[in-house]
């Protein structure tokens, strides 16, 4: 009820959450509780955070921006930080899920080798 187009909806999360609220049923507590939860899961899931070794440009965010959405099947909403320390490439969190595909991190998965 509170997804469109495979996207949640603000207006009508909170609006069955105040109609199960009003309803006084015996374990309305515990589903808004796990409504909660599971709205934060889909936001966490819905977010991403970049991080890059240079700042990088519009056209540049625009891609990765829909290129997470379409490995997501959803829309992403990121955020792009930069870190020099990572020499080169990206570092992508989504959820508890990391994507790192920087220089620094190839280097220490070499060092591990040897």
């Amino acid at each position: 009820m509170s997804v469109v187009n495979g996207t949640l909806d603000a207006q009508r999360a909170r609006l069955v959450a105040n109609l199960v609220a009003a309803s006084h049923r015996t374990g309305a507590a515990r589903l808004l509780a796990e409504f909660r939860r599971r709205i934060e899961l889909d936001t966490m899931q819905r977010a991403a955070h970049v991080v890059s070794a240079v700042r990088l440009d519009a056209r540049t965010r625009a891609e990765i921006t829909e290129a997470l959405s379409q490995r997501c099947h959803s829309a992403i909403s990121p955020t792009f930080d930069v870190d020099p320390a990572l020499i080169g490439g990206t570092c992508v969190t989504i959820g508890s899920e990391v994507y790192d595909g920087s220089v620094r991190a190839r280097l220490a998965e070499l060092e591990h080798r040897f």
